[in-house]
């Protein structure tokens, strides 16, 4: 984020914080419902939500931003704050709407135990920093600041409630939680797909596929190459997608797709076997620890749905990420990795079988498929 980009988001909270006293006396009956899709509006095509403590502690998140040094403008704003404004978000949720062609608006509902006072008291100071120029306003009976020069408004719903968003998507928001407007959750797509997929996970994704997305996505496609052209077909013909996935200990992750018929649906069900037998015939995969992480997948279909899940203790996540920096590090020039001897050569992990040396004769030297573990069966476990 920019020094102009941070500078303007201390500012935002800060005016927020400011109007926060008022806001809570003028709305404070008002409550964000429990299920996501009840506080976005009606005609959403796609949404996002996340349980933001749980991916703050999982390793995903230590790995991939704090590690990678990707915290800078959050530890700037707790040094300056003196405690962690981001512990009060307890849950965020971004929705995009508009029509099957375009999705014109995006939108953000946050909900915490929100210290308005407390934060704007911190961000006082920050928000004189920058000319970014805010205006009080009112949307449906409730305060709100206008942001600059553009449409962009945010505005407290309750207590613990925020929406951020163009006038008219914050006010589609407040309709859908005062139960006055329509819905996300009208769309039964939608609602199918966040019931079935997102029951114990902390990160939900649905969203639906507008068939004028589909020729650019196979343009996109085939712009990566054959292979990658080959293996995206079968996922073409998919009508709604929604995911899950527990983050915070191991990784649990859950795959909807509903495709347009059950003919699509089995030949995308076949093609991921197939993909998956590939890659585990592969001696250099099986033997890795990428290996016991494919062969958790499962893949089945029922009707024109294909589900795909896999559960992964929190040892074999750390292992995958420690192979990842191995081969990162050798790719980089840097020394080789436990995994890599003279030369970058890999070397299997203690204790597999190296696969055979090259021979002359191109006949012998193809080394001889790994066994492979079957996939676990739905509701049976999976191999450790």
């Amino acid at each position: 984020m920019t020094l102009i980009g941070q500078r303007a988001t201390l500012a935002s909270l800060a005016v927020l914080g400011i109007a926060g006293a008022l806001i809570y006396y003028t709305s404070r009956d008002l409550a964000l419902p429990d299920q996501a899709l009840d506080a976005a509006p009606a005609g959403t095509r796609a949404l996002l939500r996340m349980d933001v403590p749980a991916v703050r502690r999982s390793i995903f998140y230590q790995e991939l931003v704090v590690e990678a040094g990707r915290d800078s403008a959050h530890r700037a704003l707790v040094e300056r704050c003196g405690f962690d404004p981001l512990d009060q978000l307890e849950e965020l949720i971004l929705f995009v709407a508009g029509d099957s062609a375009e999705l014109e608006r995006t939108g953000l509902v946050a909900r915490g135990p929100f210290e308005h006072e407390r934060v704007a008291e911190c961000l006082r100071q920050a928000a004189t920093e920058t000319d970014t120029t805010m205006e009080r306003t009112e949307i449906e009976g409730l305060p709100a600041v206008k942001i600059g020069r553009g449409e962009a408004v945010m505005a407290f719903v309750g207590r613990r409630g925020l929406a951020w968003g163009q006038v008219e998507t914050v006010t589609s928001v407040i309709k859908a939680v005062r139960n006055e407007g329509g819905r996300a959750s009208s769309d039964e797509l939608l609602n199918r797909l966040y019931t079935t997929i997102g029951r114990d996970r902390e990160i939900v994704i649905v969203t639906h596929i507008p068939d004028p997305w589909i020729p650019a996505l196979r343009q996109l496609a085939q712009s990566r190459g054959e292979d990658v052209a080959r293996m995206a077909e079968p996922f073409l013909a998919t009508r709604a997608i929604g995911l899950g996935a527990r983050v915070s200990v191991g990784l649990a992750v859950g795959a909807l797709f509903n495709m347009r018929d059950s003919e699509a649906a089995e030949v995308l069900t076949r093609s991921l076997r197939e993909e998956l037998d590939m890659l585990m015939n592969q001696p250099i995969i099986s033997m890795s620890p990428i290996g016991p992480a494919l062969r958790r997948v499962n893949v089945n279909q029922v009707g024109t749905d294909v589900n795909i899940a896999f559960d992964l203790q929190q040892e074999r996540v750390e292992n995958l990420f420690s192979l990842a920096e191995r081969f990162g590090g050798a790719a980089s020039g840097g020394a080789p990795g436990p995994m890599h001897g003279p030369g970058g050569m890999f070397v299997p992990p203690s204790g597999a079988t190296p696969a055979p040396a090259p021979a002359d004769d191109p006949a012998a030297s193809e080394a001889a498929p790994a066994p492979s573990e079957p996939a676990p069966t739905e509701g049976a476990p999976a191999a450790p």
